[in-house]
């Protein structure tokens, strides 16, 4: 652990011209074992291929976050923010937009079920996923600037394998394997132990290539690795959840991409 905390020290004092994720552990890695799993751990926290993820970037945004490093876990269900954002709004469901056409002052969206909303602003929330390969169409198109950001900029995927035990297990915070699934994480809600394998970028593509139960079976496989065979007669039921698969987002999130430069600041700039 202490070679590892030295690789990623070393990382985030980089100040050189911008690379990938791998072009600087191919450069400047001192310990083939360490960089192993520092490259698996930024690849999955980014969910990006770090043949294309940008070093300097990544160096540049985690300068920028104020939040820490902490995560919170919603015990009721994240669906509860949502039904709390949405309280006194009118909120249409299975409303496939396909057309959006805008002028000054007004703008227009057509929906798959015949439904035509009009405004005089919209604000766009499609995932980067779907603007790359089925987005709606635009009258008129948008800017070239526009276009060539979502080009631009790389879109992950993330994996998650949830596995629900009967049974002890050692007790963990994070648990990183050289396997399929590669970190994982465990939660008890009471008696209940859910033990919850992350997989981000490359590790996340080639899960979401499988079915759904070869996917938990290879989260098995992981996982046995790393706490032992017994571990396998203890799993009561296991979901696969692969968002590369969803065609309403068709990956998890954004990352940067080795010269991108402003494509954020594009992206978000009003049209």
């Amino acid at each position: 652990f202490q070679r590892f905390l030295v690789t990623d020290d070393d990382l985030w004092k980089y100040d050189g011209p911008d690379i990938s994720l791998a072009e600087y552990f191919r450069k400047f890695g001192k310990d083939a074992e360490a960089d192993f799993y520092k490259i698996r751990e930024i690849s999955g926290i980014e969910a990006a291929d770090p043949e294309r993820l940008s070093v300097r970037s990544i160096i540049h945004e985690d300068r920028l976050a104020t939040n820490g490093g902490k995560n919170f876990w919603i015990m009721d269900g994240y669906d509860t923010i949502m039904k709390g954002y949405a309280l006194g709004l009118d909120v249409r469901l299975k409303h496939r937009v396909f057309r959006i056409r805008w002028s000054k002052g007004k703008v227009e969206v057509e929906c798959d079920n015949g439904a035509l909303l009009s405004a005089s602003q919209l604000v766009i929330t499609i995932p980067i996923g779907v603007m790359k390969k089925c987005p709606p169409e635009f009258l008129p198109r948008l800017p070239d600037s526009f276009e060539q950001s979502v080009r631009t900029i790389g879109f992950g995927n993330v994996s998650k394998i949830i596995l629900w035990l009967q049974g002890t297990v050692p007790d963990f915070i994070f648990l990183a394997t050289p396997g399929p699934v590669g970190h994982w994480w465990q939660r008890r809600f009471g008696e209940e132990i859910v033990l919850v394998g992350f997989a981000g970028g490359p590790l996340a593509d080639a899960l979401t290539r499988m079915t759904e139960k070869e996917a938990v079976q290879a989260g098995i496989d992981d996982l046995a690795d790393g706490l032992g065979n017994a571990v396998r007669h203890m799993v009561v039921h296991g979901r696969h959840y692969a968002w590369g698969n969803d065609e309403f987002s068709y990956g998890s999130y954004s990352f940067p991409t080795v010269g991108m430069s402003d494509t954020r600041d594009v992206l978000q700039t009003p049209i």
